[in-house]
């Protein structure tokens, strides 16, 4: 309290004002304004295309606000639409970019072929819009929310994955540790391994296990297929605070399941729950 006679007191409450004022004005340049819809598609340009591997790359998009946020909970995912034949066809995303990003938001797509919207993706250039609306899914992450999270990812299943890792290693007070084995092909294969390798080399509450179904000659990792053996060796052990996170294709997660039920982890719900033990994304 201000500590002034009574013909003071206008001028103390005047600079109380302006102090109010001024915070008043800050907060509100800075407030965190989610840019998405989670019906109706909004159009985002291409800013930034970094190759990652032969057939995948990080797709930077631009939002109109440079002080705006996506606004996509961690694990939860948008969908992209593109046309083909004058049709309608959509693809869900995961974000890979921090949850408070500010004016932009980054998407991991490997291109196929015959996929008509990641074709799209590998064809955009620069100051192209993609439509995209969201956010959806069920999952659910707080600080220290479980003790452990094992994770099995197949490829661009890395996504969901690499979103929950950056938000906890970002988060100091999070003491949340993390097992991730993610499965490929070829040792090229394997995305932001660099990114992976540090963080598992720095971080004490992060580990990484590769699987290649055709190693190199000179490979320390595993070899062929994610198996009930694996998992049992390099996630935690079924028990309280211990969740498992499954991501990759179809047939894979099929298997994942089976091996994840056969251990003791429980069996995902249709659709996922986020107080599921084991949550596919």
């Amino acid at each position: 309290m201000c500590n002034l006679t009574f013909f003071a007191w206008p001028v103390c409450l005047a600079g109380t004002f302006l102090v109010a004022a001024a915070a008043y004005v800050i907060l509100c340049r800075w407030r965190v304004t989610p840019t998405l819809d989670p019906v109706v598609f909004h159009h985002f340009p291409l800013i930034r295309k970094t190759v990652v591997t032969y057939d995948t790359a990080m797709y930077r998009f631009g939002l109109s606000d440079p002080d705006s946020v996506l606004g996509v909970p961690v694990g939860h995912h948008v969908k992209v639409m593109a046309y083909f034949d004058g049709k309608p066809i959509s693809r869900s995303y995961t974000p890979v970019s921090a949850v408070d990003d500010r004016g932009h938001f980054d998407l991991l797509v490997k291109s196929y072929p015959s996929g008509h919207v990641s074709k799209m993706f590998d064809e955009l250039t620069l100051g192209d819009k993609i439509n995209v609306c969201g956010p959806k899914g069920r999952y659910e992450h707080r600080p220290d929310l479980h003790t452990h999270l094992g994770m099995i990812a197949g490829g661009t299943g890395l996504a969901p994955m690499l979103a929950v890792i950056r938000c906890v290693l970002g988060n100091r007070a999070d003491k949340t540790r993390l097992h991730l084995i993610f499965a490929n092909t070829r040792a090229e294969d394997i995305l932001l391994r660099r990114e992976l390798d540090e963080l598992s080399a720095t971080r004490p509450n992060f580990t990484v296990y590769y699987v290649l179904s055709h190693p190199p000659a000179q490979w320390d990792g595993g070899v062929g297929h994610v198996d009930e053996w694996t998992i049992r060796k390099h996630l935690p052990a079924p028990g309280r605070g211990v969740k498992i996170l499954l991501s990759g294709s179809k047939p894979m997660m099929a298997a994942m399941t089976q091996y994840c039920e056969a251990i003791g982890h429980g069996r995902p719900q249709r659709p996922p729950r986020s107080e599921d033990r084991v949550f596919v994304f």
